[in-house]
């Protein structure tokens, strides 16, 4: 299939103090409808494709996202990243010194993995000088009852926009959530989908699937992580009888098939990947997962969206929105009852 893209140059770099413009092929809807991309109920193929060879844009596309494919790439398209060098020591561990010296008085939001708040982790915020402090003193292992924190979610690149710690292979630069952000002036507030994650062996990040569906990447700086992935339906196997997701997949309330009736069945669909330092992984629209820091390990992640999951983001929202109107249809003569359904949709996101 021949398929022609618009070539934009939004994305900036920075190479010292010199702004380099970066041309890359956008992917709009139309592009995306022609090529007919991946819905709801197609096939997958079980497995991610490791690409440690040469591919095209247009490969790319037709092979990976209009097959919405788990895939990671091998770590050539990191090794020019200057977060490789800076952020890690010669003996490949976390460069804490470079870290505390130039972010310790940045706050970041960090995680307790030893506790659970409904499905995910208690979160406080913490200097990232006192995290590291933590960080290299804890001796946590598995099974006991200290605590294992975890700095996720730290909107790294916002809060310091001159350090070009990365620049995205082409194949991930066509990505409208953060160039939405990106280009708003307007917005009372500035949000972006970039994120830093770092911490110790053992952290993880509960089961779920990325923010309304988007597309993620996320880029091993150092360490080693173990991904436990379902293809999209899989889930609805892992609901216990009370119809709530799953927390833990390691968890052996799962053999409970009482508690869990179904949960045997999706574990045996489950992908396992582990990603070694300089790789990075995609996943695609959809797919649930749960990640195992298997070292002491910093990574790099972006949520995003283009043309060829659009149609599943919206479908997400719409039917997110459907239920919750569904679920307070009692209120419907209230006034302002759209503007509560969707302030709920925001809450349950």
């Amino acid at each position: 299939m021949d398929v022609r893209f618009t070539f934009q140059n939004r994305r900036r770099a920075m190479s010292g103090k010199c702004l380099v413009i970066m041309d890359f092929p956008e992917i709009d809807q139309q592009t995306a409808l022609l090529a007919k991309p991946w819905q709801l109920n197609d096939p997958v193929h079980k497995g991610a494709i490791y690409i440690d060879y040469h591919l095209s844009y247009d490969q790319f596309f037709q092979d990976i996202f209009l097959k919405n494919q788990l895939c990671v790439f091998g770590p050539s398209v990191t090794s020019h990243w200057a977060s490789k060098k800076d952020w890690v020591s010669e003996d490949g561990r976390p460069n804490f010194n470079f870290l505390v010296e130039n972010y310790g008085e940045a706050t970041a939001s960090v995680a307790d993995c030893n506790k659970q708040e409904f499905s995910t982790h208690p979160k406080t915020d913490m200097l990232v000088k006192n995290y590291i402090s933590y960080w290299q003193e804890q001796k946590f292992q598995e099974k006991t009852n200290e605590k294992c924190l975890y700095l996720k979610d730290w909107h790294f690149q916002r809060h310091f926009p001159l350090y070009n710690a990365y620049i995205p292979p082409s194949f991930l630069c066509s990505d409208w959530m953060n160039e939405f952000w990106d280009v708003r002036k307007d917005m009372n507030t500035k949000d972006d989908y970039r994120f830093v994650y770092m911490g110790p062996k053992h952290s993880w990040t509960p089961f779920h699937v990325d923010v309304l569906h988007s597309y993620s990447w996320s880029a091993n700086i150092c360490g080693q992580k173990k991904w436990i992935l379902f293809p999209p339906g899989c889930e609805t196997k892992l609901l216990d009888k009370h119809k709530e997701m799953a927390f833990d997949i390691r968890s052996d309330k799962l053999k409970d098939s009482k508690l869990f009736p179904e949960a045997l069945m999706a574990l045996e669909e489950a992908i396992t990947v582990f990603q070694n330092p300089g790789e990075i992984i995609f996943i695609p629209s959809g797919w649930y997962h749960q990640v195992i820091n298997l070292d002491d390990t910093i990574s790099i992640n972006h949520n995003w969206i283009n043309g060829c999951n659009c149609h599943l983001v919206w479908t997400y929202i719409r039917d997110r929105l459907n239920a919750i109107q569904k679920e307070i249809c009692d209120c419907k003569d209230m006034k302002n009852w759209n503007d509560h359904c969707q302030a709920s949709r925001l809450l349950v996101f």
